[in-house]
Parts: C-alpha cells; sequence; structure tokens
C-alpha cells in the first residue's frame, strides 16, 4: 500500500500530458498554450503560418489595423527577456545570411548608396583627425 501511496504521489507531480488534435501525439502540458485549445504549439504556429500565407491582404490588414499593440507586445516582449534577438540569430545564422544576400542582390542601388555615403563619412572623419 505504501508503494501505490509513493506513486500516486508522483503521478499527481507530473505536468499533465495531452492529446494534440491535429499531430496526435501525447504531449506535456506545457507545450500546448494556456486556454482551451487542443493544438500543441508547434500546430498552432504552422496554422497561424498558413493561414497568413494563404491570406496575406488580411494578415497585412491585422497588422496595420494592430500596429501599436503588436509593437507594445514585442517591446515587452524585449524587457522580460533582452536576449531574445541574440538568441535568434545565433540559432538561425545561415538562414540570415541567406535572407541578407537575397536582399542585397535584389536592392544593389540602395547598397551602392549605403556604401558611398560610408565611404564620405570615413574621409571626412580622416580628414578631420588630420
Amino acid at each position: 500500500m505504501a508503494g501505490q501511496a509513493a506513486f500516486r504521489t508522483f503521478a499527481s507531480s507530473v505536468p499533465r500530458a495531452g492529446k494534440c488534435t491535429k499531430c496526435g501525439e501525447d504531449k506535456l502540458a506545457s507545450e500546448f498554450y494556456k486556454g482551451r485549445s487542443r493544438k500543441c504549439k508547434e500546430c498552432r504556429k504552422q496554422i497561424t503560418r498558413d493561414w497568413t500565407k494563404n491570406n496575406p491582404e488580411k494578415a497585412k490588414e491585422y497588422v496595420d489595423k494592430n500596429r501599436e499593440k503588436i509593437n507594445q507586445r514585442m517591446l515587452e516582449r524585449y524587457h522580460k527577456d533582452p536576449n531574445v534577438s541574440k538568441r535568434y540569430r545565433d540559432k538561425n545564422r545561415e538562414k540570415i545570411a541567406a535572407y541578407n544576400i537575397a536582399w542585397k542582390n535584389l536592392n544593389k542601388e540602395k547598397v551602392a548608396i549605403h556604401k558611398a555615403k560610408s565611404r564620405q563619412r570615413l574621409m571626412c572623419r580622416a580628414q578631420e583627425m588630420t
């Protein structure tokens, strides 16, 4: 009997798990958003990505309409954890590099203007030092 009581105490201290209704996997409670959703965080994120991809005009409309709220949420998230940007950059180094290369190829005029301005600033500083 003592063993059963110990097992019950252990079982009640383990976070409750649930089954995602989309992927069908058993997951820990921490892998679900708080509330009534029975889809895990990963499936919920994928659903949101798919919706945004399939409804770009509605997504843009939402962002335009709620810009202040979105900015405030991002600012709060940053103040809660200032290293979130650094962790993202470290985790997605290749993805960011590929994006930057593609952007530079699409915006060669802007890159050239930026380089010219940088060169001009450096020359001005050099002249000030002499």
